[in-house]
């Protein structure tokens, strides 16, 4: 998990990515960094990233294009309504552990595809 919590500084801090994904390690006793987007890259880019699973966390820098400033990073829980019950069980357990680890507040939680649109992202993240 301290992995986790190195790539997001260089994200917060550093500017470094657009995003990063997260997901439970194969053995379910940890959670790790999956992919890492690079600065220039869109929403839908990262849309594209997170569709390919049916379960992953993320914090997302909707103002990386903005001047190139950064501030209004979210956590996303994407977790498919297709996902077996113990994916969405783990998931759910282990959410709120990244969150604090990475101290933030702002959450996004994604069930379908069809809610996974820039529209539909919390109004505060876009300030």
């Amino acid at each position: 998990m301290e992995d986790c919590k190195i790539v997001f500084e260089d994200l917060k801090q550093r500017k470094k990515y657009r995003y990063i994904t997260f997901k439970i390690n194969d053995e379910k006793t940890c959670i790790e960094v999956d992919k890492i987007g690079d600065k220039n890259e869109t929403f839908e880019d990262f849309k594209r990233c997170m569709l390919q699973d049916l379960a992953r966390y993320a914090v997302f820098d909707y103002d990386a294009k903005k001047d190139g400033k950064t501030g209004n990073l979210g956590f996303i829980s994407w977790v498919d309504d297709q996902a077996n019950v113990t994916t969405k069980m783990l998931y759910a357990c282990t959410k709120q552990t990244l969150k604090d680890k990475l101290q933030l507040t702002a959450e996004w939680q994604i069930t379908s595809p069809d809610e996974f649109t820039e529209e539909e992202m919390p109004a505060k993240w876009k300030k």
